[in-house]
């Protein structure tokens, strides 16, 4: 485009200057143009509402495709729901991040008692998880310091007088530490790997008791129904 502004029209041209101006006015979409985006854009994707209700079904059970479609939705709005009242919580407070307590406080405050309880201990449990893996991280950097023991053996071998006799045995000795090091890095991978067993055990059992309080609010609702 140029930078020089547009010309006025001529008199006689048959346009308007009101006409001929440009409009600084936001676009308002009509509703034909809302229809062109899809439902489907607004809910979870489907491969993975399938995969969370075939994991409640026997191997065998399937399940069809407007069912998969209704959960699809319900999941969707029941996630929205949830979220704006938390979104509610951080406009009174002033904040503009959604965190773990928000939600747990919605689940709360809409009657969801039984889901938050559960919620609660999922989240401290990823937040230790979180907090191991930064820590396991920090430690795997870290192991090629300056600072190493085996790295400054080698800074002073390599800056030695040249006696055959030191050097052999700086030598012996970078061995062995190297030796005591890999010692000590497979007994930290056996703790990582029972430490890992462990919280892959302890998220099983939180799974079932989740299911089990899901299963007994379903209970709790039938018996509702039939008094």
């Amino acid at each position: 485009m140029s930078d020089h502004p547009p010309l006025a029209p001529q008199e006689g041209s048959g346009v308007e200057p009101a006409q001929y101006a440009l409009s600084t006015e936001p676009h308002v979409f009509t509703e034909q143009e809302l229809g062109e985006y899809r439902e489907q854009d607004r809910f979870l994707p489907i491969a993975n509402v399938a995969r969370i209700m075939k994991s409640s079904l026997p191997p065998n059970a399937k399940i069809a495709k407007d069912a998969k479609e209704t959960v699809q939705e319900c999941v969707s709005e029941f996630i929205s729901f949830i979220t704006s009242e938390a979104a509610e919580k951080c406009h009174l407070e002033k904040r503009k991040t959604v965190v773990g307590e928000d939600i747990i406080y919605a689940l709360y405050s809409l009657g969801f008692e039984n889901y938050a309880e559960v919620l609660k201990v999922l989240l401290a449990r990823m937040r230790h998880a979180h907090s191991l893996a930064q820590a396991h991280k920090k430690s795997a950097s870290g192991e090629f310091s300056p600072s190493d023991p085996s790295e400054l053996a080698l800074q002073a071998h390599g800056s030695g007088s040249g006696d055959d006799h030191d050097d052999d045995a700086d030598e012996h000795d970078d061995h062995d530490e190297d030796h005591d090091e890999h010692e000590g890095d497979d007994d930290n991978g056996v703790e990582d790997a029972e430490g890992g067993a462990d919280d892959e055990l302890e998220l099983e059992e939180l799974e079932e008791r989740f299911k089990e309080v899901v299963e007994k609010g379903r209970y709790t609702e039938n018996e509702e129904d039939e008094s």
